[in-house]
């Protein structure tokens, strides 16, 4: 099988984070594309959804990112204890 070569601009962060995910998953970017290209023809599509969020979606995501003061924990106990859940 011949190979061919694909030239993407994309943003620098999303490239580093996305590099840094697959390198932990055993998996170079070349790869992860390689698979999204199979699973397309094999769906006949884009293999995932792609839609815009609805508006109560937005809603809360846009409330998440205006969180600030969010807690911390150290263990899944810490968790457990804060939610009121014996671990």
């Amino acid at each position: 099988m011949s190979k061919t070569q694909i030239n993407v601009r994309v943003d620098a962060d999303l490239k580093a984070q996305a590099e840094l995910l697959y390198k932990q998953l055993g998996l170079k970017m070349s790869d992860v594309i390689t698979m999204l290209l199979r699973q397309s023809l094999y769906h006949q599509g884009v293999p995932f959804e792609v839609k815009l969020p609805s508006k109560k979606r937005r809603a809360a995501l846009q409330e998440a990112d205006n969180y600030t003061d969010l807690p911390t924990y150290n263990t899944i106990q810490e968790v457990y204890a804060e939610l009121g859940i014996k671990g």
